[in-house]
């Protein structure tokens, strides 16, 4: 029998929704309207900003104006965009990485995940059994394993030159880590994973390169009297190709680390189970 004075878990949910809502209306409709006003108060000339980047490229390193604004003229904001990815990443791998005994019991009972079987041929093999997270999304199709396979070097060759590239023409760091994230995830789904202890090990480490020698080297300008982010021209492009380098290495780990992440039909049922 329930106790008089207790709720059911749907209206307590719906009362705190309710209450999150009538937060946050007022609190982003202020945030708008300050946003409008600031906008209308401003004064001065206008900015002919295309004409003051075309004039400041010879002296950026690089070519392209893309790059050139990206990690030259505007170099905080992809340094803060740098860090809320890896933000995001490193929380999402603490939440995966929880101790399963954390994890509220199911009352209804659920299928037993997959798991990882090493293989000789240095790629996983996945049979059904235990339970490993790891493996939880791997598919093992000989088409699908082959198909990865024959991607790998042509993949690993994109990013390289996209990366190259981006000092001339489109391309650069978050292209090239996008490449490189999609060849994560199809390693990971294939089952195909040579190296992956290697890998494994160093994840933690590929996730922080990126935004570490960003932030070194720019804190590096003001041991020599010059700007945070200030790149001297004589080395500028040399500067930014390694940042770029290390980025592109920080992004596809930190995208592959989100996607590793992200629940599976399991974890979505066993949620279900429990809240039922």
């Amino acid at each position: 029998m329930r106790p008089r004075d207790a709720r059911p878990e749907g209206d307590l949910e719906g009362t705190v929704s309710r209450w999150r809502l009538a937060i946050a209306l007022p609190l982003g409709g202020g945030l708008a309207l300050a946003l409008v006003a600031a906008i209308a108060a401003r004064r001065g000339p206008s900015i002919d900003l295309a004409a003051a980047t075309a004039e400041a490229i010879p002296s950026s390193g690089v070519e392209h104006p893309i790059t050139a604004v990206l990690l030259q003229f505007r170099g905080y904001d992809t340094l803060l965009e740098i860090a809320v990815l890896l933000a995001a990443a490193l929380v999402a791998l603490a939440l995966r990485e929880e101790p399963a005994a954390a994890a509220p019991r199911s009352r209804a009972p659920t299928a037993p995940a997959p798991a990882v079987v090493r293989g000789s041929d240095e790629h996983d093999l996945i049979h059904p059994g235990t339970s490993d997270r790891a493996g939880a999304r791997a598919i093992e199709t000989p088409l699908l394993a082959t198909l990865t396979r024959a991607l790998h070097p042509a993949l690993l060759l994109l990013a390289i030159y996209l990366l190259w590239a981006g000092a001339t023409r489109p391309g650069g760091a978050f292209q090239a880590g996008a490449v490189l994230a999609a060849l994560g995830v199809l390693r990971r789904v294939s089952g195909v994973r040579p190296w992956a202890a290697l890998l494994d090990r160093w994840q933690h480490a590929a996730l922080l390169v990126g935004f570490a020698v960003f932030l070194g080297l720019a804190a590096g300008m003001l041991l020599l009297d010059r700007p945070l982010l200030g790149w001297p021209s004589a080395s500028a492009g040399a500067l930014i190709l390694a940042i770029e380098a290390a980025l592109t290495v920080s992004i596809a780990a930190n995208l592959v680390g989100l996607f590793a992440s992200a629940p599976d039909g399991r974890d979505a049922a066993a949620h279900g189970a429990d809240r039922s």
